[in-house]
This record gives structure tokens, sequence and C-alpha cells, in this order.
């Protein structure tokens, strides 16, 4: 999935509004894989982001180090990464 400039700019302050916990663990995530099953600080995607990021059904958001990951929540599929 690709976003534009603007949409990734709208989409980090939406999503620095939001308390995204990072994720503790020493993982890997890309765009296209699936989120481990170990990985439980799957978030609700806010409104503005579903907005933004449409085509994604049960909009998910995990933090991993500097990286917000989108996540198809029924799949755990990783749609986009936004760099924080």
């Amino acid at each position: 999935m690709t976003i534009t400039g603007e949409q990734r700019t709208r989409a980090v302050e939406t999503l620095r509004s939001v308390n995204v916990r990072p994720v503790q663990q020493n993982v890997t995530i890309t765009v296209g894989q699936t989120v481990p099953t170990t990985v439980t600080e799957l978030v609700d995607c806010p409104t503005t982001l579903e907005s933004l990021i449409t085509g994604v059904r049960d909009c998910k958001v995990v933090l991993v180090g500097d990286r917000y990951y989108i996540v198809e929540g029924s799949s755990r599929r990783v749609v986009t990464v936004i760099e924080r």
C-alpha cells in the first residue's frame, strides 16, 4: 500500500496524539509479513488514520522502535510502515 507524503504527515500527527506503547520485544517486522503472535500491543487505528489509509479491514497499529506498522487486524498482515 502506498500513501502520499501529505497522508504520511497527517498519519504521524494522528499517531502521536494516541498512546501507542512500543513493543518491548526484539522483533523484526516488514511490510507483507504477519506480525508474530507474541506481539500483543496491537492498538485500534484512530478514525482519522482509518480515513487516510483506506481498504484496510480491522485496522490496527503497532509501534516497533521508531516505526508505526499499520496492520490488517484479522490477518495480522503488515500493510504499510510509517516512520515516527
